[in-house]
């Protein structure tokens, strides 16, 4: 039995040794000549990075310079961008300077990751409106940290960090806590973008002036980040924002939900937004306000088009040809608004608020059908568009809330001429148009008597 170990031994040692000089090797390879090859790859990829952009912005967005120090384990990059934009009256330059470390492995600020690329990014701006601007800020500006990771599994993630800052000076208090956010891109261009803004105070001793905006939230997704007609969602908090003076108010529970989809309807969008205040202190007679909007069966083409419009007015601004630019979005307009009577689109509202101690509301719903066989919009007809226009409009009012108001002595008035009923401390009214008829709290009228 000893004999048999003896002589088995001296081989498996052999094998052992061979696996760990064929591991030895991969590790070498993987930590020493992959970082290189990571290295060499990064100038290559860094045009396609346009391609994140959807196509409508990409006119907007020009890479004007690119400088690459590509070493072993590390490069430094510098990238120019141009942004232009119709709020901007001139081009805003972007610098980014880059130090990039090559995976796989790297050393960053949460400690030892895995992943393809890290990089640290120095964000700077010129432009001489935003130098202008800056020279009227009295403090220095809070220092911007924006860092970059591209994993093993292709994915992108941008973490931005602005640092807060707390000034006081000639009777003047300005506090704001910061910016922390992070956006996430995968490898199949679905995307999430998360950002919290910190606290915002201003106070004036000498004037007694004093704002508040507490913090903002942000949450937002998309299924194609390159693709601003994607399924995308977008959620926005504020728990408080208000102010002293000129005009006094204190806004609590703020929040926007919107949301896109496909529609029902082939090549077209449903949009989706709630905006919601819970509590409202002002010297307006309005408590809160809730309004939902959807805007359904818009063709994508509208949209492009809007984009499109959008473009060359930039492109032609930049070039100082404000006539073609005119010329060209008037021609755009017009096809636009054609693409909207030839096709369908639903309107609904709805406005819940509490105003003058009572809960009130308005539903009103608008559709649409289209008019596919319109070639212009010359001389419409009455008829054809009357076919085409549903309306739906309904009013409930608080009653008791409604006559301690100014409006109060409308209501007796409306309600003895039909136009508005009383029932269980409600004040209501309804009216309807479909198929030429318009219906008024119950009662049809032809609706072509009007004209």
């Amino acid at each position: 039995m000893v004999s048999f170990i003896a002589v088995v031994k001296p081989p498996m040692i052999n094998r052992i040794l061979q696996v760990l000089l064929v591991l030895s090797i991969a590790l070498v390879l993987i930590f020493v000549v992959t970082p290189k090859i990571i290295g060499l790859g990064i100038r290559d990829a860094t045009p396609s990075l346009i391609n994140l952009v959807p196509p409508e912005s990409q006119g907007q967005v020009s890479v004007t310079n690119t400088q690459f120090d590509i070493g072993w384990f590390r490069t430094a990059a510098t990238i120019d961008i141009d942004f232009t934009s119709p709020g901007l009256g001139e081009s805003l330059g972007i610098r980014l300077n880059f130090d990039i470390q090559h995976g796989p492995l790297f050393l960053t600020d949460e400690g030892l990751r895995i992943g393809l690329v890290y990089a640290n990014i120095d964000p700077r701006f010129s432009s001489s409106e935003l130098t202008q601007a800056l020279t009227q800020i009295p403090f220095e500006l809070p220092s911007v940290e924006i860092a970059l990771f591209a994993g093993l599994d292709q994915s992108l993630r941008v973490d931005l960090d602005v640092a807060p800052v707390n000034h006081n000076q000639n009777g003047i208090n300005f506090i704001f806590t910061g910016i922390d956010g992070d956006l996430t891109a995968n490898a199949d261009n679905s995307a999430s973008l998360n950002v919290s803004v910190g606290n915002i105070i201003v106070h004036n001793s000498n004037s007694q002036f004093s704002f508040n905006l507490a913090g903002i939230e942000i949450e937002s997704n998309t299924a194609q980040m390159n693709d601003l007609l994607a399924p995308s969602a977008i959620f926005l908090s504020i728990p408080t924002i208000s102010s002293t003076r000129p005009f006094p108010f204190n806004l609590t529970n703020l929040s926007s939900n919107s949301r896109m989809q496909a529609s029902t309807i082939p090549q077209a969008i449903d949009i989706f937004q709630n905006i919601r205040v819970e509590n409202i202190e002002s010297e307006l007679p309005v408590q809160s306000l809730n309004w939902t909007m959807e805007l359904n069966e818009v063709q994508n083409e509208v949209f492009r088009s809007y984009y499109e419009i959008l473009g060359t007015i930039l492109s032609q601004i930049s070039n100082y040809y404000l006539n073609a630019a005119m010329a060209e979005a008037t021609a755009f307009g017009g096809d636009m608004a054609l693409l909207l009577v030839q096709n369908s689109m639903v309107l609904n509202n709805i406005i819940e608020a509490n105003v003058y101690g009572g809960d009130h509301s308005i539903d009103l719903s608008i559709d649409w059908a289209g008019i596919p066989d319109r070639v212009d919009l010359n001389e419409p007809q009455f008829g054809e568009i009357a076919v085409a226009l549903a309306i739906q409009l309904k009013i409930s009012l608080d009653q008791q809330a409604t006559m301690s108001s100014q409006f109060a002595e409308l209501v007796g008035p409306y309600v003895k001429q039909g136009y508005l009923l009383v029932e269980n401390g409600r004040i209501l009214f309804s009216a309807s148009l479909q198929n030429d008829e318009l219906t008024v709290n119950g009662e049809e009228t032809p609706f072509d008597q009007f004209f």
